[in-house]
């Protein structure tokens, strides 16, 4: 029976997932003429169209199938035939699967090995995106059709989950603020999307189970509503999340690492608008930015600006001392908060610092603060002024990642190529004041890059560090399972400001040394307590 379901699906629906598959050649073919560096100027404009095109396609194909044989109502002739629900299900499941899933697969396939990647290797990820792809998409699309009589429910019904979602989004953001979600924007929020993507998965299996086994319409879409409330408002606390990813790599402490606070200042808004904060408008364009994205910690800063436009923050900078670190090794700051107590141990404010992951890199280049690791933070202008010159205490609680070098590789600075496990395909070019390498891996790329460019002779220029902190394993993009990153080499400074060892005129003979660094080790610190004074002389207030 699955067999003549089949055949009926794709007596009728063939030239669509013809036309999606045509565009699925179209949008690998773009992809791979457009090369590391974007040349064909053709190729890559038809990247971003045909990709478009591609996810409606998909999506189109998903629909169709399931409204062949519409759930709702009583009028289809499958329910008076003698067709088992199971079969019925299977049969929408296999055509999705090989009208859809399967020439992606191909083409991915192809795409992979025309770059030289290996065929096992490029198999069996195309294999794992494809079922990324279908587990996390299209059957999710398939439940939401299957609970609605035809495409203009299905609309109806998108449009208000739409509304939905960012009604509860900005509830959360009010009612929570920050944390809301403690996970977004930082390294380990591949966590917090595993779980909404198993979620989702889950949800779209209950639903498509309740509607071809039991028929129950209403109850299917009271579990799409109740699943959208919990995509917002569940939510891993850091601490937890933070725990996750360490057990999930296998690390532990590296005790070798020693860090203590050891120098702490205020730095407050100096002169009439300096530091001046953004406008209204523009603060309510990010917040609204924000709230599509589903970052609710954004919104509500964003808000709380436009609130209190002239409630400023002061910066209070840090000095980490910053002990038994190697050579090739890096330090990361992927969280840090912070609480300042008055004389009594008594909490006057707690915080936290910024969600991005921050290099602790030693400052040599400071007298002042010599071989020290810099952080900064903002606290309320409001507690600035009520401290005063009364003493206080800092302490902070870090969560730090190590991050150490997996492979270190040579390239040509000009037109060079290198086949690396660690790097994956990687090429150079010579750009007017620059060298761009772009690298094309397979599956997740190295957390950091660091690229120098030496002479023949050995002079070099200064070290680039590229670093996009994200711990995640490989998640792969929905069109392409290739992860692409570049790192920028500056060669000549137009202003004359920035001089360089290497030469333009020596870069058809120099070569590129590049490293790649991946996490080794997460742990946490506790630091302090510090004496802090906020204002050394109250009468001298530079915000005056």
């Amino acid at each position: 029976m699955i067999r003549h379901i089949l055949r009926k699906d794709w007596t009728l629906l063939w030239p669509l997932v013809l036309l999606v598959s045509a565009i699925q050649v179209g949008f690998e073919w773009a992809t791979f003429k457009a090369g590391f560096f974007s040349a064909n100027q053709v190729a890559r404009e038809l990247v971003g169209l045909l990709s478009a095109a591609w996810i409606v396609g998909i999506l189109a194909v998903a629909v169709a199938a399931i409204y062949e044989d519409p759930i709702p109502g009583a009028e289809q002739d499958w329910l008076i035939r003698p067709i088992r629900r199971s079969d019925l299900l299977l049969a929408k499941v296999l055509f999705v699967l090989i009208g859809v899933c399967l020439p992606m697969l191909a083409v991915n396939v192809i795409h992979a090995l025309a770059l030289g990647f290996p065929t096992l290797t490029s198999f069996g990820m195309a294999l794992y995106k494809e079922l990324f792809v279908f587990a996390c998409l299209l059957l999710p699309v398939m439940a939401l059709a299957s609970i609605g009589r035809n495409i203009t429910e299905l609309l109806v019904l998108g449009a208000s989950l739409v509304v939905l979602y960012a009604a509860a989004l900005g509830l959360s953001a009010v009612v929570f603020g920050a944390e809301a979600c403690p996970t977004c924007d930082t390294a380990i929020v591949w966590i917090q999307h595993l779980l909404q993507h198993v979620g989702v998965f889950a949800g779209a299996i209950f639903i498509l189970v309740l509607q071809y086994f039991r028929r129950r319409t209403e109850v299917s879409r009271a579990v799409a509503l109740a699943g959208l409330l919990t995509l917002v408002f569940l939510q891993l606390p850091w601490g937890l999340a933070f725990a996750a990813q360490s057990w999930l790599t296998g690390t532990g402490a590296p005790v070798r690492i020693a860090l203590q606070l050891a120098v702490a200042r205020v730095e407050a808004e100096r002169g009439k608008g300096a530091n001046r904060p953004p406008r209204s408008p523009d603060l309510a364009h990010r917040a609204t930015q924000a709230l599509i994205e589903g970052n609710a910690g954004a919104v509500v800063g964003n808000l709380k600006h436009i609130a209190q436009p002239g409630n400023a923050a002061v910066k209070l900078h840090m000095g980490l001392s910053l002990k038994g670190l190697a050579a090739d090794e890096l330090l990361f700051a992927d969280r840090t908060q912070f609480s300042i107590r008055d004389e009594q141990g008594r909490v006057l404010y707690r915080g936290t610092g910024s969600r991005a992951s921050v290099a602790l890199v030693p400052d040599e280049s400071e007298a002042k603060a010599a071989g020290l690791a810099q952080q900064s933070v903002e606290i309320p202008r409001e507690l600035y002024e009520r401290a005063g010159t009364q003493a206080v205490s800092l302490n902070v609680d870090d969560w730090l990642t190590l991050v150490a070098m997996t492979g270190q590789h040579r390239i040509s600075a000009v037109d060079g190529e290198l086949r690396a496990p660690e790097a994956g395909l990687c090429r150079s070019k010579a750009e007017a004041n620059e060298i761009v390498i772009v690298c094309k891996q397979l599956g997740r790329a190295p957390v950091c890059y660091s690229a120098t460019l030496y002479a023949p002779d050995g002079r070099h220029n200064p070290e680039v560090l590229q670093c996009t902190p994200d711990y995640r394993p490989y998640l792969p993009a929905l069109g392409n399972m290739l992860t692409v990153s570049a790192v920028e080499l500056p060669t000549h400074d137009a202003s004359g400001l920035a001089h360089y060892a290497v030469a333009i005129s020596e870069l058809a003979e120099s070569y590129v040394v590049l490293k790649t660094y991946e996490p080794v080790a997460h742990f946490t610190r506790a630091l302090g307590p510090l004496p802090l004074t906020m204002k050394s002389d109250l009468s001298a207030d530079p915000a005056q």
